[in-house]
């Protein structure tokens, strides 16, 4: 269930972030292309997460991954050598995208003013404190039920992809009122 739920968030990420570039090129304003790079890895981790439409489909394993894919499904984050890097990127991601960057302009104006000026799609510091949430849930997860080391950090996946999917709709001109247009106006 839990990674379905990563899945539908992951899709509506791409579908956020894509409408965010588009209208970023019909508007005259500079194309947003990291609204695309967004849209574009959102859509790969759509795919990896459903392996591709192999359970939806019905596709058979083919001999390759149903040897070296620790969960024998069609995907690249489950093979052997992929499977312990993705845990460790999504959750370096997660801490430095998700809590430490935005707490950092939280509480260093003048970052902030440059991030305001440079950078987009940093999250609020409301989203941050719900990925606060989300860290703790996965630790107090994992010091509660000693199996779960052995699995993949789901709770702390599903936080990052709806994350992924607030911040980009905190910044679409067209799904809120005007877009964020600055870390200033929380």
């Amino acid at each position: 269930l839990a990674e379905w739920i990563q899945a539908i968030f992951l899709l509506l990420s791409f579908i956020i972030f894509l409408i965010n570039f588009i209208y970023s090129l019909r508007n005259g304003v500079s194309p947003d292309f990291v609204a695309l790079v967004f849209s574009l890895l959102s859509l790969f981790a759509f795919l990896e997460e459903i392996s591709y439409g192999q359970r939806l489909f019905g596709i058979e394993t083919p001999y390759y991954f149903e040897r070296y894919n620790v969960h024998r499904e069609i995907n690249i984050h489950n093979l052997l050598p992929f499977d312990s890097a993705t845990e460790t990127v999504s959750f370096a991601l997660f801490l430095v995208w998700g809590i430490i960057l935005p707490f950092i302009l939280y509480t260093k104006k003048d970052w902030r003013e440059l991030a305001d000026s440079t950078i987009k799609y940093i999250p609020s510091t409301i989203i941050a404190l719900f990925c606060l949430v989300g860290l703790i849930a996965e630790i107090l997860c994992r010091y509660n039920y000693r199996q779960y080391w052995l699995m993949s950090n789901e709770i702390l996946e599903l936080y990052l992809y709806a994350a992924i999917f607030a911040v980009g709709f905190e910044y679409s001109p067209i799904l809120t009122k005007k877009g964020k247009k600055s870390l200033n106006e929380e």
